[in-house]
């Protein structure tokens, strides 16, 4: 009686999570920063035709991400692609990304205490 509440309870669970990781795998064929960080891997390892393949599927699915046309480009001069790095970097640096966090703004000097503490901070 025991065993086959084990077994229920082991095919309920495994029911409830299988598609979860199914979805999961799928989602990151999809998914650009999947693509972005595989590729950075895959540099790291030496592996420079793989990685520009898959920072190539990064860009395929979203153009604009700066740091994948930057990877890009490092890949390129790593495997002696030196003007297709050019393009590749002009490319990142035209990118229109949404900036972080501006530090001049009114919330930050509040944030701060006074706009001279801001000055000072960012000479050290």
């Amino acid at each position: 009686m025991n065993f086959k509440k084990f077994l229920l309870v082991i095919l309920i669970v495994s029911a409830l999570f299988l598609p979860v990781i199914a979805a999961d795998e799928t989602d990151q064929i999809n998914n650009s920063w999947y693509w972005y960080t595989t590729a950075v891997d895959l540099a790291n390892e030496g592996k420079y035709p793989e990685a520009l393949e898959a920072n190539e599927r990064a860009l395929d699915i979203n153009e604009s991400i700066p740091l994948a046309e930057a990877n890009k480009t490092g890949i390129l001069v790593q495997l002696g692609n030196y003007d297709e790095a050019v393009i590749a970097a002009d490319k990142a640096l035209a990118i229109k990304a949404f900036p972080l966090r501006n530090s001049n703004t009114s919330a930050s000097r509040k944030n701060w205490g006074s706009e001279g503490r801001i000055r000072t901070s960012w000479r050290t």
